[in-house]
């Protein structure tokens, strides 16, 4: 029995190269990121915690891309902050 490893390694090495090729197809679908000169940023104080709160946006429509820190995060800390001072006792 004979068994030929010149056609089994050149095989495999297809059948990679082939596969590389695919990942390479499907990295070029990605869509592209919005640029950072079509985004404004604004800064805000929440109310309620007192914590700096960055705001990004799109330049021509307005539409809010990202907050920093986000609303439910300042929600939290107020809750908490409710939490903590209304446990504590003020004397003075």
């Amino acid at each position: 029995m004979k068994i030929e490893l010149n056609n089994i390694k050149s095989n495999s090495l297809e059948q990679e190269s082939s596969g590389l090729h695919e990942n390479n197809k499907n990295n070029s679908q990605v869509p592209s990121l919005t640029p950072l000169s079509s985004a404004d940023s604004k800064q805000a104080v929440d109310k309620a915690t007192g914590v700096l709160q960055t705001i990004v946006t799109e330049k021509l429509s307005e539409k809010v891309i990202r907050k920093m820190p986000p609303d439910e995060y300042l929600k939290l800390l107020s809750l908490v902050d409710e939490m903590i001072s209304g446990s504590i006792d003020k004397k003075v």
